[in-house]
This record gives C-alpha cells, structure tokens and sequence, in this order.
C-alpha cells in the first residue's frame, strides 16, 4: 500500500477536492451513549435555551466519603432522527461518567513509525517517524509569533515539500464528568492540561507510544512470515515490507480540589494487545476499516478513590456488539483558477478548471462498551443488558459507497494479522476478480473490491443493546435487595423508546408517554431540517440550475407539525400524580452572523420572527395524586437569537494558493452543520429573557447573558474568505447565566425582589487559552500535489468567568423604595497556584453597614518546602501532595458599622493538619478566636520554617487518634471533653461512641462487619434471626473475645447479651458484685452487666452464643449502632443498654421506631410530590 505509511495524516488534511471550512467528523463520532452523554454535559437543563428539566433520581452509592449518583435524564429539546438512541432509549441518558472527545484535525496522539525491509541489496533498512499529533508540536505555538500569518502559512505547507510532514497545532477537546463537576479540557501550548474555567482540577494523561499494528513484535522481520510485518509496498522495482507503531491515549486521570481522583479508560495499564479494552471506546471509518488503525474516542470511568480513607468504587464493564453511525450527503462543486508565471500548474501561466458532485454516505463502525456491575466495599450494583430488536439503517446505499471508493486505494498487500482488526465483517485477499456487489439479504454482502480485496459485510453483526435492569445487593450475596427493570418498545419498526421503570420497592411503575403525531422516517432519510429535527421535506438540487442550490436553504427550514414527533410529553410517577410537557418550536428574530471578509462577528436583525431549532418548554403541569391540586407553571420568552447561521452554498468562494493567488470555486453541500456559535448551555436558539409563570403565585423574570455582551473572538487567517464555519475562539462558556431575577406577585406592578449578577474573568487568570491553528493542504483541480491552503488560528478560552456580585433590592411598600444589599466576591486569582476558591464576601447591608468574612485555604500559605520539622506544616504539605486545595484552614470576620471606615474582627477560627505516617493528611487541631470585643487584627502564618498563632485563639478540638481508615477515633473538645468512636462496616459507620473515655479503652462489636472493635477472637460469626441487634452473633465455642491495654486504675463496665441460660467465664481483674447483674431479656437472650477493676485485660471464653458485646470506663457514656448499609441505622442502644429498632417500608424510607418491648415510638406516613 503505497498510501499506508501518510495516509493516516493525509485523509482529512490533503484533500482531493474543496470542502473546507465544513465539519471535519472522520475521527469525532461516538457512540450512542457517549453522544448522549457529552450533549448532557454541553446542554445542561436551562431556561436560556427553553430545555425541560427532566431527571430521575435512580440510586446514590456510597463508601466512606464517596458518592456516586445514578439517574435518568431526557434532552426535551427535540428528537433528531438520525441520532441513534441509547441503551436507554431515544433522548434518553443513564452514565456513570466517561471522557469523551472532539477530534480537531487528527487525534493528538497520532504518531506513527515505520520500520521497513526493502528487497534490493546494500543498505535496505530504515525507519521514518511523524508524531503529528499536537501531544507532540504543542510547542509549535508557544512563541508570540503563534498567530501571525508566515506561522500559519509554514504549519499548512508542511507536508508538501521534501523532508517535511504535516503537524497538527489544534488541540482536541476533551469533554468530561467527575461528581460534581464536568466540562472540557485541552492540552495547551505550554505543555499541560487545562479545564476550562477550573484550574482547579488536574488532569493527568497517561500515554503508550510504539505499540506495533498488525504485527509480532517477539518475531523478527521476516518478508516470508506475514506476522512479522504490518504491510507490503509495491514500489514498482522493489518491495518494502514495513512495520508500523503508534500511539494511543490509554486513559485519564482527574484530581478534584478536594483530592478525590476519578479514573478513565485504562489509566495506569500497558497496552497489551491481547486485552479486550472494555473501559476504553474505538472507532474504525466505514470504508477502510483495515487500512487504517482504531481511534480511541471515549474512555469510561473506572474507579474513584478518597485521598483520606482510600475508600474506592470500582465500575466494571464489557464491550458489546459492534455498532455504526453514518450520515448521508449530496455535495457539488466547480472551480477554476489561474496563475502568472512559468512552469506549469503550480507556478503559473495556466488556467485549471474542474467540477464533481456526488452522493456519500460517511460513518464510523463502532466498539461500544457498556458498564456490567459498580462494586464499594459492601454493595455491588449490576447492570444487565442485552441486544434490542430496534429500528436497523439501510445498509444498501452504504455497500454500494464502498465498492465505489476502493477504486481510490492501491493493490498493495496487507498482512493477515491486520484481518483480525476488522470491526465487522471478513477481509481476504484476491486480485483477479471483476469488482462487483453480491447480495445475500438486506443485511449480508460481499464486495468486490477494485483494490483487489474481498469484503464479507455482515451487518446483522451490529447490535445495540438496550438496558434491561440494574440490581444492587450487598457484596457477596446472591440476591438482590432492589431491582430497576427498564420497559421499552423495542421494535424493528422504530427506534428505542423508553416506556418504563419499575423500582421493585415501589409497587407502581414509572410511565413515560411520548408525542405519536406522525411517525419518525428511517435514518439517513435527508427528511430533515437545518438542525437535524424531522420535518418531512425531501428536497433536490439541480445542478445544472443554479436557483434551486440557492433556494435549498429555504426548503430545509422546519416544518411544525413534524418538530414534536417523537418528544417526551408525560412523566407518570408510581403515586399516580404526573408531570405533563407542553412545547412549542423555538423562534428567533435575530442571527449571529460573520463578516466574509474578516471573520468577524455581528448580530443581523430579521423583519419577523421565524421558527428553528427544536423545541422549547412552553408549560409543565404538574399533579401530586392524592387530591393534591394541579402546579401549571406557564414559560415565555423574548426575542430569541439563532446562534450562528447554517450555510450550504458558496457561490464564488476564493481560496489560497501556494503561490500566492487565489482560485474561486462555488460550493454545495446538504449536510447538516452546526451553528458557528452557542450558548454554554449548548442551545441552538438562545433567549436573553424568559418569564416563568404560576396561576396565583405571581410571576419570575430572568435576564441570561447573552451574545451581545460576551460575543465570539475571530482569529487570524489566511483565508481570503470567511464562512460561518471557520474556527473561532468561543466565548460560549460566559453566555447562559443568569444576569437578573425579578419575582412580582399578582397584584404588584413593581417587583418585590430583584436580584442583579455580575460575572468576569478570573483577574490573574484572564490569559489563560489553549492556542490553536487550523490548518491543512488542498490538492485542487484533480493534481497529485499539494496547492493550495487553508489556515486559521484561534484560542479555547479557558480562565474562570466568576460571579462577581449580587445586588438584592427588596421592595418597601409602604414606602415604595427599595432596601438594597449588595454582595461582592473575591476569588483566588494567582496566575500560577489557583484553587479557584471563594476567598472573600463582602456583605454591604441597606444601611451601610459591612460585613466581610475572609477565608484561607491550603494554596494561601507558603507553598514552598514546608518540610515537617512542625506538625502543622508537614500537614499543610500533606494537603498538597494529595491535591487538596479546598480545605479551610482558616476562616474569619470583619465588621465596619454604619459611617466608620474601621474593620474589626468579629470572629475566626483556624484548622490544622498533620501527616500520618503513610503520607495522608488528617485533621489536627481547631481553634477559636476569643475576642471580648471586636479587634483590630490577629495573627495568622505557616511557612517551612515555623508555624504562628495569635495567642487569643484557643483550642476547641484536638483530633487525637485515627484508626486505619483514617476515620477520627479519639476527639478531645473543650466544651465537652473525651470522646471515643469505633468505626464499623469498613470504617462507613459509627458503630459506638463513648463519652469522656479514651479510645484505647471502650470495645464495641455487634459482630455485623470484618472490624472487631478493638476486641479480638479467632473464630467466625454466624447468622442468628434472633440476634438482639443486627443479624450475626459470635459462638465462644471457637475462642475467647479478648482484650487489653486497660487501666488497672480504672472501673469498667462490660455489657453483653447471651442466649440461653450458660453463663460466659470472665477474666478481668476483681468484679464488683452489686454492681452487676442481668439488665434485660429478648427473644430468649439476656443482657447482664458486669463491672471491674484493676484489670489490664479483659477474657471472655465458654460456649454459647453472644452478642453485642460493649466496654467502656464506669464514668463514661456509651451509645451504640447497627446497620443496613444499603438502607440506613437498624438500632441503637443507649447508655443503659436499652435498644431502639428502626424499621423501613418497601422503598427503604424510615417506617416506624420501636423500642426493645416492641412499643411504638414513631411511625412515618409518606405522601409523594412531584419532582
């Protein structure tokens, strides 16, 4: 293949043909539920675009200090019929988290290496390396020339002249969810990643380079064995027999502020090729599927990890059935162009002209993944699907497309070894045959290939699952204690429709109802509007009649009646009460436009007011059941902005040549292309005003930012034409937020409340881009060379853009005036160490008064070497290696009364740290401030050589003792003195809690968990339905419970429940009889009571059955727990050994509370509202 070693850096960059400036999505599709899932993180619920909130919570797992949130959630604003659903069904989005990404150019780690053989004699070997990708030229653009135009003229002739190849300078853009934060992120120009707007997170790649593709590599290079190389190149007069590496982009590691880390794909592992790669997503194009390597596209969250207790869950997955997505498009062109000079074509004297249009389909074959079972230390969640019975693509069209595009690849010989790569389907080579179609079902094919191979195309290989139930247990068991069971249409008529879920604690379903106007058309039917929403219009070009190209545009406009086929219109919840969706089609009456000549942005006013874009909420009606009355909540909206106009011909569009002229080429395409702009919000149509109203509950204005304000930047280009899809830095992420609440009531023509909000970048951080250049070469006019150019530089903004302040005004009616307070912020603003915290309020109240509370967290100290030479310094270092940036070290208030200029500190308190021996940091101390009166200042500092406290602040709270999860064990407070804690079920629960006794002398155990409480036995628990608390019991049989380390000096007193009538033997120093003695009895068990003294140790042997086993100093106070971890506390008992039982109903809610005589205390009734 004489194409193979460039054409994974040619295929989108040395175009046969002129289709710049329109979506370049080779490398940039995913699968359904990454779709889903990065249109959820791009579209996040606001009224700005007119989007319903629609979210079902399913579960929250936890462990420790970790949380996972499931649920479902619908995009409400429009079905587009060629997006294929989810294994949720259509519109609709269930993830765990993933990193997903668009594709700029090629991906950026694309590198590749070449070692060849070649059969001639003397020196035949070699090797020739291009790390294209921007992981590697990043630097490209570091220095202040990065925009200019010689820069981006070098960076698009790259490649065509000798001993040079092309380098990307356009970073991908990663998009992203970790807990509560998503996003993008980019590799910048300096060599690191960054998130937009969160300096505080870290992100950390981890990258393989020299993976060998389609060969052996513990098998030398062989021209007779076909696993040692990847393929042969037939130069004519000698063969090349090569071995080609690349790169791949195993996985991610994210670090949020508070240390957490979140695991993707396969971060952390070796690239082995045997490896299924279930966390990781890949992608093959349609037509070359062996040609060419996979691409990475989407990595699957694997595991999140606390810093602190190192509490994980773990998310485990399996790779499905192979998939497609492929679109359909006509396109034509005509160009001409000439240049002065000699030479020929390239240095002038001739005029070229050339013209083409065609129909294409263009797609990628997808490796999907699906998430199998989520596992904590004590739950596990399982999640099973299997393979829907779905609406299926025209395969036809797409078979005949292949055989029409091998006619452009060589006849050169692939090694076998890259047979096995293919996604779908058998590739085997045979030279000799005529080219040609064999059709053995709609879903059978094989072609014959003009570049001389043979392709057996199965498309009934291609599966999509459907989610068929989660069920969650505890860790071991084998039945589950909750199921979720998904309900579909799933039919081979239409596409996946969620219908409903039923939760097995609830004894009703949820009921999903759906718009059946009018029937969705198959995919790739072209029945679609500029958007991609169905609206029934098949329309053709003449190209032999220019007209009709022109009024294309007009015919593809939407057409309502078919814009709510499909969309969710009722959510029915298991009480019976509802929540029903009225929409409307989104209108504009105004377009963000582009100047021609520079790129430019502007906003082109309309004469009317026109319909585009999907859908937007008009009403929700919400019903609780129960004979609750109906909520209507009525939405409206000013004049929308149609962010970016979509264009499909270019009549007389000039281009660059290398030489410096230009050509002049007229341009049709029918694909769907996105706006040149949106909102962070992701809308097609944003709103600046949308009134939100409720019958008898007045009404709610809100006023967004919009692009008025924070419009788009256009870089530098060489283009001597714009279009609206040139590259462009976006201001998207300053857009969408709120800018201005009024609530009136219903009688009022003044509003009772207004709130005003001001954002603004970041001050030390206002420069922070990504920098970008897009560029690549044209091959015009049917040549074998390189002629022609294209280049635009531009940046990803990545600074925060923070709320700057809020002003309320409360309306005085009975003056008519308004009462105001303004809140100011004050953010970390270092350009270099960023927590993006909050470290200032600044509260100005209607009478001048100001109050101002300041806080500190682990970046406001010296970040140096803090050494450990003190406890508090090596803790603050502890903090740091642990990326935990949000912890509050110290926090206090100033007050300026009415008319002075002198702030006063009111009040403060500080937090210390300390290093345990493992490196984690844990709390220390914790002080107060105590202040008389109000003062003018305090002392606060930590540096690497000492640490400094004002002497007013007193100590409140020493954190004494941690056991192995880093829990706290052993609290001394000032108000309230000694306090132990013994942990249970790893380390989730407090088990026991001890007043006034130290940790080392209370013991605890219910037997319920893998911890013993500070006790110790040898033998194993058993279950007992008769236990006194929780489910398990010990037998003494298989050893004493033992104990050491007391006081001698100390009284204790040791409580324990035993079944049946034998009595435990005890050795423990010398018991006091009349302080002793059976307490209680339940369920043929009794409690007794002993007491002791001078005992260092503690023995209790026999054999029976025992349980709930406590120890504690006499003086002391001592409660203890039990529980379900999937469900909550089961019991408690109190400091005199009497027990409480909390019972739940079906749906794990708190049902009743009852005490140890089965006399109710409480009891709970629920009645459902409405989300």
């Amino acid at each position: 293949m004489k194409k193979h070693s460039l054409i994974l850096i040619c295929i989108c960059l040395i175009l046969t043909g002129v289709r710049g400036q329109s979506p370049r999505f080779f490398y940039s599709i995913q699968s359904p539920n990454a779709s889903v899932f990065k249109s959820g993180v791009e579209s996040p619920v606001t009224l700005d675009i007119g989007k319903a909130g629609v979210n079902i919570p399913v579960y929250t797992l936890e462990d420790k200090d970790l949380k996972l949130d499931l649920s479902l959630s619908y995009n409400s604003n429009g079905v587009k019929p060629d997006v294929h659903p989810g294994w949720v069904g259509q519109n609709w989005n269930l993830s765990a988290g993933m990193v997903t990404r668009n594709i700029r150019g090629v991906p950026d780690e694309a590198y590749w290496r070449e070692d060849y053989v070649l059969t001639i004699d003397g020196d035949n070997t070699g090797t020739i390396v291009m790390p294209v990708g921007y992981f590697y030229n990043y630097g490209t653009l570091a220095g202040s020339d990065w925009n200019s135009n010689s820069k981006i003229t070098g960076l698009a002739k790259d490649g065509s002249e000798p001993n040079t190849f092309w380098k990307e300078a356009e970073p991908d853009e990663f998009v992203f969810n970790c807990g509560r934060y998503s996003g993008k992120f980019y590799l910048t120009q300096n060599g690191y990643v960054q998130v937009q707007g969160h300096p505080d997170l870290k992100v950390d790649v981890d990258i393989v380079y020299n993976i060998p593709f389609g060969f052996d590599p513990q098998v030398p290079l062989n021209p007779n064995d076909p696993n040692s190389f990847t393929s042969v190149q037939d130069d004519g007069i000698f063969y090349r027999y090569c071995r080609s590496r690349i790169a791949r982009i195993m996985g991610f590691r994210i670090t949020t502020p508070d240390g957490v880390t979140y695991e993707y794909g396969m971060y952390g592992k070796d690239y082995d090729e045997s490896d299924t790669f279930d966390e990781v997503e890949f992608t093959a194009d349609i037509f070359d599927q062996y040609y060419f390597s996979e691409i990475f596209t989407t990595w699957y969250l694997k595991k999140i990890t606390s810093p602190v207790t190192g509490a994980t869950i773990n998310l485990f997955y399996g790779r499905g059935y192979p998939i497609m997505q492929a679109g359909r498009s006509f396109s034509f062109y005509k160009m001409g162009g000439s240049a002065k000079g000699f030479m020929g074509w390239l240095f002038g004297g001739v005029s070229s002209y050339t013209e083409e249009a065609k129909e294409e389909y263009a797609g990628r074959f997808i490796r999907p993944t699906y998430l199998k079972y989520i596992e904590t230390s004590d739950s596990r969640m399982d999640f099973v699907s299997s393979p829907s019975t779905e609406l299926k693509y025209n395969y036809v069209p797409i078979v005949m497309d292949i055989l029409d595009r091998s006619r452009y690849y060589d006849r050169d010989y692939i090694a076998p070894a890259l047979y096995s790569r293919l996604m779908l389907g058998n590739l085997y080579y045979n030279p000799n045959l005529e080219p040609k179609i064999i059709r053995y079902s709609d879903e059978r094919f094989t072609i014959i290939r003009y570049d001389g191979y043979i392709e057996d195309l199965y498309f009934d290989q291609l599966k999509w699952q459907k989610l068929d139930y989660i069920g969650l247990k505890p860790k071991g068991a084998a039945e589950y204690s909750r199921r979720w069971t998904f309900n579909y249409s799933n039919s081979t008529a239409e596409r996946l429709r969620l219908l409903g879920m039923q939760d097995s604690n609830i004894p009703q379903p949820y009921n999903f109802s759906y718009d059946n106007s009018s029937s969705l058309p198959g995919y790739n039917s072209m029945l679609i509007d500029h958007w991609g929403y169905f609206n029934n219009r098949f329309v053709q070009v003449n190209i032999d009649n220019f007209q009709t190209l022109i009024d294309y545009k007009g015919l593809r406009e939407p057409v309502d009646a078919y814009l709510y086929s499909g969309i969710l219109n009722k959510v029915t919840y298991p009480t019976g009460g509802y929540k029903e969706f009225t929409y409307e089609p989104n209108k504009y009456k105004a377009i963000v436009s582009r100047n021609s000549g520079d790129g430019s942005f502007y906003i082109t006013p309309l004469d009317s007011e026109k319909n585009g874009g999907g859908l937007r909420i008009k009403q929700i009606r919400e019903s609780g059941g129960n004979g609750l009355p109906d909520i209507t909540t009525l939405y409206e909206y000013g004049d929308g902005l149609l962010n970016g106009d979509v264009q499909y011909y270019w009549p007389g569009y000039q281009g660059s040549l290398f030489n410096g002229n230009v050509y002049q080429s007229d341009r049709f395409v029918t694909e769907s292309l996105i706006p040149a702009t949106e909102n962070t919000s992701g809308g097609i149509v944003s709103y600046e005003k949308v009134t939100e109203k409720q019958s008898g509950l007045g009404r709610k204005e809100y006023y967004f930012t919009g692009f008025n304000t924070n419009p788009d930047i256009q870089g530098n280009s060489i283009d001597p034409q714009k279009s609206v899809y040139s590259p462009f830095g976006s201001k998207s992420f300053e857009r969408g937020l709120v800018k201005e609440v009024r609530t009136f009531d219903n009688s009022s023509a003044l509003p009772l409340i207004k709130e005003k909000y001001l954002y603004q970048p970041n001050p030390g951080l206002a420069a922070n881009v990504a920098r970008a250049v897009q560029s690549r070469g044209l091959r015009l006019f049917g040549g074998d060379k390189v002629n022609a150019m294209e280049g635009t530089s531009y940046a990803h903004y990545l600074y925060p853009y923070q709320q700057k302040s809020k002003q309320t005004d409360v309306l005085d009616k009975s003056s008519g005036t308004y009462l105001t307070t303004l809140e100011e912020y004050t953010y970390d603003n270092d350009p270099q160490y960023n927590d993006n915290l909050l470290k200032e309020v600044k509260v100005t109240a209607s009478d001048g008064s100001i109050v101002t509370t300041v806080n500190k967290h682990t970046l406001d100290f010296t970040i140096g070497n803090l050494g450990t030479a003190y406890t508090e310094s090596s803790g603050l270092s502890a903090l740091l290696e642990k990326h935990i940036l949000d912890r509050e070290i110290s926090s206090y208030k100033l007050i300026q009364k009415s008319g002075s200029t002198a702030n006063l500190v009111k009040a403060a308190i500080c937090n210390t740290f300390k290093r345990q021996p493992n490196g984690t940091p844990v709390g220390y101390k914790s002080y107060n401030l105590e202040l008389s009166t109000p003062a003018s200042s305090f002392s606060l500092a930590f540096n690497q050589s000492s640490y400094q406290l004002d002497d007013r602040f007193k100590e409140v709270a020493y954190y004494k003792e941690y056991d192995s999860y880093n829990n706290p064990v052993e609290i001394t407070q000032n108000t309230s003195g000694n306090e132990a804690y013994i942990w249970g079920y790893n380390g989730r629960f407090v088990v026991a809690a001890a007043k006034n006794a130290p940790w080392k002398e209370v013991a605890y155990t219910s037997f319920e968990s893998g911890e013993k409480g500070n006790w110790s036995y040898a033998g194993t628990t058993t279950e007992d339905v008769t236990a006194p608390t929780g489910r398990r019991v010990y037998n003494l049989g298989l050893g004493p419970l033992m104990l050491t380390g007391l006081n001698s000096g100390k009284t204790y007193v040791l409580t324990y429940w035993i079944k049946g009538s034998a009595t435990p033997i005890i050795s423990a120093g010398s018991e006091i009889p009349d302080r002793s003695g059976a307490l209680h009895t339940f369920r043929g068990w009794t409690q007794l009571r002993r007491t002791f003294t001078a005992a260092t140790s503690i023995n209790i042997d026999g054999n029976m059955l025992i349980d709930e086993v406590r120890l504690c100093p006499e003086d002391a106070a001592m409660e203890t727990c039990t529980y379900d971890p999937l469900v909550g506390i089961t019991s408690k008992t109190n400091d005199r050994g009497e027990i409480t039982y909390y019972e739940y109903d079906s749906s794990q809610r708190l049902k009743t509370i009852i005490d140890q005589n089965g006399k109710q205390i409480k009891a709970y009734n629920y009645h459902y509202h409405t989300p």
